[in-house]
């Protein structure tokens, strides 16, 4: 009966985000969008069936099971997150354009690089608040949203740096996830270090953002996407040309 204890607000919160997971799921299914992104579309399935099962344990089931459904949701759902930037990635760069040959090695090291990051400041700025079960899930849950946001700005800064043009639904799905782990790496930090009254409104301010960011995709999602005219056969001979000292100078550097 752990649900009945949170407040008023982060409960319609926390049903609100259910809610609206669900119905971006089905928008998915109905505008056929899961076919240009089935990871994204497994991101979004995912958190919704373990925002239903949190739910409905923190109704009617004890804490201990709710804590580690809930914690254990997290985890995939920001392992399915790194994936969804790897599906975003080879939506921006083009393999037709001569980066796919070279595009793995990039995106292990983009990851790399952020999940070495997160590790290092989380190492620094470990949770202090709450049983030893509490700390160490609260410091993994930070390290993994600060590794996926790092992920998602080099990611931006990396394809804008070689002139990309982003299509209007890439770009809101990545615009979607940098504002909610800002809003969450920050939260948890918050969370994890304050008092429990300072750690409340935390929680809630993570909460209002997730639900922001479900109504921003649900606007992102709305409709048939639009896709871009083929890339014709002189664009493709361009493209290495126009970008080959940038992509070069670029790789020397990672």
């Amino acid at each position: 009966m752990f649900f009945h204890m949170l407040p008023l607000y982060s409960r319609i919160l926390y049903i609100g985000i259910t809610a609206l997971e669900f119905f971006l799921a089905i928008m998915l299914l109905r505008w056929d969008a899961w076919k240009r992104y089935p990871v994204m579309s497994l991101y979004l399935t995912w958190q919704g069936v373990g925002g239903l099962a949190g739910l409905l344990l923190g109704c009617f089931g004890p804490i201990m099971p709710f804590f580690y459904t809930n914690y254990g949701v997290m985890i995939l759902l920001n392992l399915i997150g790194f994936a969804v930037a790897l599906e975003l990635y080879y939506k921006i760069f083009d393999p037709r354009i001569g980066l796919f040959a070279w595009g793995r090695r990039h995106v292990a090291i983009i990851i790399s690089v952020s999940v070495a990051m997160s590790i290092m400041i989380g190492s620094l700025f470990a949770a202090r608040n709450g049983g030893l079960l509490i700390r160490m899930v609260t410091t993994v849950q930070e390290v993994m949203n600060l590794g996926l946001w790092a992920t998602f700005c080099i990611l931006c800064i990396y394809s804008r740096s070689l002139g990309f043009i982003w299509r209007p639904r890439v770009a809101g799905i990545a615009m979607g996830f940098v504002f909610y782990l800002t809003a969450s790496v920050v939260c948890i930090f918050v969370t994890a270090r304050f008092s429990l009254t300072v750690a409340l409104i935390a929680n809630q301010v993570s909460m209002a953002a997730e639900f922001l960011t479900m109504a921003w995709w649900l606007g992102v999602f709305w409709g048939e996407e639009k896709l871009p005219q083929s890339i014709i056969s002189t664009q493709v001979e361009e493209m290495p040309a126009q970008y080959g000292e940038t992509v070069e100078a670029l790789a020397r550097m990672l």
